[in-house]
């Protein structure tokens, strides 16, 4: 004769529970989703900061765009984590009951009452019939979680593709100034026969090339993200003033 699979008490506060839990994840998701990408009636406003710097020759942002966008997978994560330490009422009432009936058996067997503890039965997992966890039952959810992760990612996307453009606008117009060897090309420039005119129009081609690098705007805001771009300035002024020293050596000599 086949055992049939025992229910759960408590299968309708469990469901009760399930939709809140639903709803809880939902609005969090939404209301992140709305922070980075805006709605009809609001725009984005800056989430997180992040800086263009210059680091040896390569012109990046720091933290990296890919640091970032793992930051927001991880929130997107935790706001369902957070559902793997919540247990079905049915099932941790079946936990509590069959950890206290144990004991109670234990104790009437100590005390020799065979008959009061056979009366006790301890239920076998096997034919406990469980549902799906909070945990798995929301985070494979569609409508509730994976499609707004989605638009995070989305979001975040569009965002990291603008942003690459303007750092490929810095690199189009700036680059050479520190992919350049100075020291090999100070040496060659040395060699040549050069007059003082021709020398001093160096010195303002790059005077002129740090003047557009001091008019370029120093905060960009694209969607959440607010971008600095002050240290990319400020490194490549550097090497303006230092392309000009440079020059004015080798008229000095």
């Amino acid at each position: 004769m086949c055992k049939e699979t025992l229910p759960l008490p408590g299968g309708c506060c469990s469901a009760v529970v399930e939709e809140a839990l639903k709803k809880a994840v939902k609005t969090s998701l939404q209301d992140l989703c709305k922070a980075l990408n805006g709605d009809q009636k609001t725009e984005p406003s800056p989430l997180f900061r992040i800086q263009a710097v210059l680091d040896d020759i390569k012109m990046d942002f720091k933290p990296a765009m890919g640091s970032l966008k793992d930051l927001l997978q991880m929130v997107c994560r935790d706001m369902t984590m957070t559902l793997t330490v919540v247990p079905r009422l049915d099932e941790h009432l079946v936990t509590v009951k069959g950890q206290r009936d144990l004991v109670e058996k234990n104790r009437k067997l100590a005390e020799g009452d065979i008959a009061g503890a056979n009366a006790i039965i301890i239920p076998d997992e096997k034919d406990i019939k469980r549902k799906k966890s909070f945990f798995d039952e929301i985070s494979k959810d569609d409508d509730c979680c994976i499609k707004y992760v989605k638009d995070v990612l989305r979001g975040f996307n569009n965002c990291a593709v603008r942003l690459g453009e303007r750092l490929k606008f810095w690199n189009s117009s700036y680059q050479p100034i520190v992919s350049q060897d100075k020291d090999t090309f100070i040496r060659r420039y040395k060699k040549t026969e050069r007059s003082l005119t021709i020398v001093g129009q160096d010195i303002q081609r790059y005077k002129e090339v740090q003047r557009e690098i001091q008019d370029e705007e120093a905060k960009v805001v694209i969607d959440f993200i607010e971008t600095d771009f002050t240290p990319l300035k400020n490194a490549l002024t550097d090497h303006c003033v230092q392309w000009q020293k440079d020059r004015k050596s080798t008229r000095l000599n």
